[in-house]
C-alpha cells in the first residue's frame, strides 16, 4: 500500500524490503519532508540528490534469525497438514503467511512485521498459538522465545515423562564417587548408594535446600557450611527469574522462609551464583572428614537438570568402594 507524505501529500510507491531509487520533484518536495517519509517507512537516507537512493534498515543479528527460522518453518509446512484447503497452483513452498496469521488467530500484518524482523512486543500466549501452527517441536518453541527475549516456559508434562531409571544409572556409574541429579527446584531426581550414604540424599521427595535449612544435623556436616549456604541461596536465586510465576516454586521459597530465618536474610541479599566446580569439605560420621571436588553437569535433553559429580581427592577415594559397598548390600537385605 503506497505511503503518504503527511506534509505534502506525494505518494511514495513500491515500498521494497532492501534497496530501490526514487525520484522527487525537489521545488514541491523539501528535504525535511523526506526525512519525514522515511521515517514513516523505516528507510535510510544515502544521498541527497534529486534521484534520492534510500535502504532499508538491516534489522539486527537476533531479528534476521528470527525473520529468516520463522519463514524456513512456515516453508516446511504444506496446506494439507494445517487442515488448509488448497485452491490452484501456489508460487511459493509452504504456507502463505496470511494462512499462518488465520491459524495463530493474529492480524496478517502484525505477523508480517514479526517475520520482517522488526522490532515489535510479543506475549508469550501469542508466541505459543505460534508454535502450535507452525507445529514446532519443545526445542523449536524455546528457540523462538528466545528470539524473541523471552524466557521459554517449562515443557508441559517434562518432570512426569522423564526417564529416571536413565539418569539412575548414570549417577550409578560414577560409583564409587558419590553423585546426583538435582532439578532447579533442588529437588533430587536420582542418585548413587554413595551419594545417599554421605550425603543423605535420595530421590523419595528429598529437596536439597530444604533439608539443608532445616535439618542442622544435615547441614552441620558441611565444614564450610555458611559458604554452603550462602551459595545453594544464590543457586535458588538464579532460577527465580524465569521461576517466580511458577506457584510450585513460589510454594518452595514460602516454606523456606518459614523454616529458616537464615534462608530469609540470604534470600533478601539477591545474590545470583551458577553452579560452578568448587570444593567441598565433609564430615562423614563412619569415615571422618572427606574432601571432594564437585562438578555440576547439565543433563542436555533437559537443561533445568544437573548431574552434581563429587570426586573424592586420592587420600579419601580408597575409603569410599567399601562404604559404596555396604550401602548397596544393606539395601539389598532391606528389599
Amino acid at each position: 500500500m503506497p505511503v503518504v507524505c503527511p506534509h505534502h501529500r506525494h505518494c511514495v510507491n513500491c515500498i521494497f524490503p532492501w534497496s530501490f531509487r526514487y525520484f522527487f520533484d525537489r521545488r514541491d518536495l523539501r528535504h525535511t519532508c523526506l526525512i519525514k517519509v522515511f521515517q514513516l517507512t523505516g528507510l535510510s537516507v544515502v544521498s541527497y540528490n534529486s534521484a534520492v537512493t534510500v535502504h532499508a534498515e538491516k534489522p539486527p543479528p537476533q531479528r534476521a534469525e528470527l525473520r529468516d527460522f520463522l519463514r524456513s518453518r512456515r516453508a516446511r509446512l504444506s496446506p494439507e497438514e494445517t487442515g488448509i484447503i488448497s485452491h490452484g497452483r501456489r508460487r511459493t513452498p509452504g504456507l502463505r503467511r496470511e494462512e499462518v496469521a488465520v491459524l495463530a488467530g493474529v492480524g496478517v500484518s502484525w505477523y508480517t512485521w514479526l517475520e520482517q524482523g522488526r522490532d515489535i512486543r510479543v506475549s508469550s500466549a501469542v508466541l505459543d498459538a505460534l508454535a502450535r501452527a507452525l507445529q514446532l517441536d519443545d526445542t523449536e518453541r524455546a528457540h523462538l522465545y528466545r528470539l524473541c527475549h523471552l524466557n521459554p516456559p517449562d515443557p508441559a508434562g517434562r518432570r512426569r515423562t522423564l526417564e529416571v531409571d536413565r539418569l539412575r544409572r548414570i549417577a550409578d556409574g560414577w560409583s564409587p564417587n558419590p553423585a546426583y541429579v538435582i532439578d532447579s527446584y533442588g529437588d533430587v531426581i536420582a542418585a548413587n548408594p554413595t551419594a545417599t550414604s554421605i550425603f543423605g540424599v535420595t530421590d523419595q521427595g528429598y529437596n536439597c535446600p530444604m533439608a539443608f535449612f532445616s535439618d542442622s544435623l544435615i547441614s552441620e556436616r558441611y565444614l564450610e557450611r555458611d559458604e554452603v549456604a550462602r551459595r545453594m541461596v544464590a543457586h535458588l536465586r538464579a532460577s527465580a527469574g524465569r521461576l517466580l510465576a511458577d506457584a510450585e516454586f513460589q510454594r518452595l521459597i514460602d516454606r523456606l522462609h518459614a523454616a529458616s530465618g537464615e534462608f530469609a536474610e540470604l534470600w533478601s541479599r539477591h545474590e545470583i551464583q551458577q553452579e560452578s566446580p568448587g570444593v567441598v569439605l565433609f564430615r562423614h560420621p563412619r569415615l571422618g572428614r572427606l574432601v571432594f571436588e564437585q562438578t555440576a553437569l547439565t543433563i542436555a535433553e533437559d537443561p533445568d537438570l544437573r548431574l552434581m559429580v563429587y570426586l573424592a581427592l586420592p587420600d579419601d577415594s580408597g575409603r569410599l568402594p567399601s562404604l559404596a559397598l555396604s550401602t548397596t548390600s544393606g539395601a539389598g537385605r532391606a528389599a
